[in-house]
């Protein structure tokens, strides 16, 4: 258990420092965490309101608003928020989220916040959802190598089932354009990859040397290799 708790702590220390949207460390230690940065979150739900928010998330005492740490959940929360869009820390998560989770768990996070209570009011609602779209919409868009056919294969499936269904019609079709487009682009670079070369043609009456002497250094060091 100690190991365990161990390495939970070294993980959030790693974390701060990759989410800090300054250049300086955090201040905190691992002395004076709050507990729950050292319990295990996978089973937590993020709308569980048995927790209090501000307990799973420590702010720079210098200016009040730079993430130190936090929690994945109050992470996604502060990611969608629909009071304060913050691009900078949108890049920041998304390049740097897989040094304390995987893909596999920020999409079911994302997907928790996309399904929010139905006590929650109708606008707050749709304007969470507006902003889980944007996420991935960039994750797709500048992390498109972060995710596998499974992984493709399950956004494709929110989109067509849940977004569409929620009459959410051009959320739905921007996210399938961007997936379609970087599917097309990853194709293009396989096929460009694994192309075989181009096989010189021997034409009659010309002897080996007269084409070597003719052909492109190119041909040449392709036939080569």
């Amino acid at each position: 258990a100690i190991i365990d708790t161990s390495g939970k702590l070294l993980d959030l220390v790693e974390t701060s420092v990759y989410l800090s949207l300054n250049k300086h460390k955090s201040s905190f230690t691992t002395t004076n965490l709050p507990d729950m940065l050292v319990e295990t979150e996978v089973n937590q739900s993020l709308w569980d309101t048995s927790v209090k928010p501000e307990s799973e998330i420590r702010y720079d005492e210098a200016d009040g608003k730079t993430i130190n740490m936090a929690s994945l959940n109050r992470l996604i929360e502060t990611l969608t928020s629909v009071d304060n869009y913050d691009p900078k820390f949108l890049h920041t998560f998304i390049t740097t989220y897989q040094s304390f989770t995987t893909p596999y768990k920020l999409f079911e996070k994302l997907l928790e916040r996309y399904n929010v209570p139905s006590s929650v009011d109708e606008k707050v609602k749709n304007n969470i959802r507006l902003r889980v779209s944007v996420v991935l919409k960039y994750w797709v868009s500048k992390q498109f190598t972060d995710l596998d056919e499974d992984m493709i294969s399950k956004v494709y499936d929110f989109v067509d089932n849940t977004l569409k269904n929620d009459g959410y019609d051009d959320l739905a079709n921007m996210l399938k354009k961007e997936i379609t487009t970087k599917i097309s682009e990853r194709t293009n670079i396989r096929n460009a990859m694994f192309a075989p070369p181009q096989q010189l043609k021997c034409l009659a009456n010309r002897t080996l040397f007269d084409i070597f002497m003719t052909a492109k250094e190119s041909d040449i060091a392709e036939q080569l290799t």
